[in-house]
């Protein structure tokens, strides 16, 4: 049994230094540091004391070994006690340091010094894993082969995540499908054919109600474009500047030189050009702002009014199915209309 003794004195106590006896040339080392005799209380003596040798990190402890009839002090990744009962052990052997003092630590061993217990291999859950590495996981054949390639390849309750009215509408065009089969009890393939008869109906085909419904956008697309490519000759163009002038402005014509180029033609256009085009594009601006504002409130424009009135009538034509399924899927579909592959 190791054995070291702590001598309390009055005087300073600097540094309790080890000899490691035993082979020739090896030298003593610092083994542990105590702080002065004066900065400890008076009379006070420690009941236990955990003997940790922190190196660089708070990993490392010490290791007591029975090497050669002595007893050698190394660091070693295991931990050691220090009891002190601060009375005189008189059954230790092999003290590190002469008996000179009352006090006598002990070092408990985990296991016996005389057969060491042989190394063990660390697993893989004793390997610590830094917290910024992150272990990445490949899949494998297996799994690769499970992956679903279409829609028609979900289960019900991962396609149903996908749909809705703000969903996918390829999810809900398959959820349809599947409603289509339940109720009427036909395979896969049929209930295509049943998912473009009401497609066709939803979007309206070449029935009146299609065209009247889809006026306004052609409408404002044509409307936008003549304007967008007419300002180019109104602004540049000499001969479309002048009888745009004589017909809707009437003002003065600068002299023949000051109207050479297309730049100093452009320079005369945009004297009435600019308010126009200006108050043309504040106009769009506004309408635009009170569009987002009608949707914070929840309220429908034209758009909504036409998707709320085709999921109305997909519903009231088709009864047997599942309004809020009818609902998504006429929700989401486009007015063109489309079939996946």
């Amino acid at each position: 049994m190791a054995a070291l003794i702590f001598q309390h004195s009055r005087r300073q106590l600097h540094a309790c230094r080890v000899p490691c006896a035993g082979a020739a040339g090896v030298s003593s080392r610092p083994f542990l540091t105590l702080p002065a005799a004066s900065a400890l209380p008076h009379r006070t003596q420690a009941r236990h004391i955990v003997a940790s040798a922190w190196a660089r990190q708070h990993a490392e402890t010490m290791q007591v070994e029975r090497t050669a009839g002595r007893t050698l002090v190394r660091n070693k990744s295991l931990g050691v006690f220090i009891h002190d009962p601060c009375r005189p052990r008189a059954s230790s052997t092999n003290p590190i340091l002469g008996a000179t003092g009352s006090c006598s630590p002990v070092f408990i061993r985990p296991f016996s010094t005389t057969t060491p217990p042989a190394p063990s291999t660390p697993t893989s859950s004793d390997i610590s894993v830094p917290p910024h590495v992150i272990l990445t996981k490949y899949p494998t054949i297996e799994e690769a082969e499970q992956l679903p390639r279409d829609w028609h390849e979900l289960d019900n309750r991962s396609l149903w995540h996908h749909c809705g009215p703000g969903g996918i509408h390829d999810a809900n065009e398959e959820r349809l499908i599947r409603e289509i089969m339940k109720v009427q009890k036909v395979e896969y393939q049929h209930a295509v054919y049943k998912l473009m008869e009401i497609q066709e109906h939803i979007i309206g085909g070449n029935t009146i109600f299609r065209h009247i419904g889809l006026m306004p956008y052609k409408v404002g697309m044509a409307t936008a474009g003549i304007l967008g490519i007419s300002t180019v000759p109104l602004i540049f163009h000499k001969n479309t500047v002048l009888w745009f002038n004589d017909l809707f402005v009437t003002a003065d014509l600068p002299e023949q030189k000051d109207l050479e180029t297309w730049l100093e033609v452009g320079g005369f256009a945009w004297n009435w050009m600019e308010p126009l085009i200006g108050q043309l594009s504040f106009m769009f601006l506004v309408a635009q702002y009170m569009r987002s504002q009608l949707l914070n409130l929840g309220l429908k424009p034209y758009t909504g009014m036409l998707i709320k009135y085709r999921c109305d009538r997909a519903v009231e034509h088709y009864p047997e199915f599942s309004a809020t399924i009818l609902t998504d899927y006429a929700t989401t579909i486009s007015w063109e209309g489309r079939r996946r592959n």
